[in-house]
């Protein structure tokens, strides 16, 4: 399996094509360039994508929790996630990550505003991704 990381710096974007054998990544180039023609040897490559979005548009929070039922976890995320974070939820794409200890489960929220996404992706469109990451 193949697949291209890519993330833009300006004007120039950074591209780097990994491959999976054996069960272990690999990278097999990097490049840099600029522009339409630069994408287009990227998209003749016939491998998906995975863009990133910038760090600065990342908001990562922390939570700690007695609940250890991912249901019940879900049900009160709303409420702990609204006190953590500078925007209203419904302006928000949120990917949890649990971590299940003894007595109590850890939470690592990663959190892009829909505005920043759609920014992104539309930054992408000539690619279109096939996972949206961050650098």
């Amino acid at each position: 399996m193949r697949i291209i990381g890519i993330e833009k710096d300006g004007d120039v974007f950074k591209a780097t094509c990994l491959s999976l054998k054996g069960g272990r990544f690999s990278v097999d180039s990097m490049e840099t360039g600029q522009g339409e023609a630069f994408l287009e040897r990227l998209i003749e490559k016939k491998s998906p994508f995975v863009t990133g979005i910038k760090t600065k548009d990342i908001f990562i929070r922390h939570m700690k929790s007695p609940l250890k039922s991912r249901r019940a976890l879900r049900k009160i995320l709303p409420f702990q996630l609204e006190t953590l974070l500078p925007y209203p939820l419904d302006e928000v794409c949120v990917h949890p990550f649990y971590n299940h200890k003894k007595g109590e489960t850890e939470g690592v929220f990663f959190t892009v505003t829909k505005q920043h996404l759609r920014n992104h992706l539309k930054e992408f469109s000539r690619i279109d991704p096939e996972a949206v990451s961050y650098t």
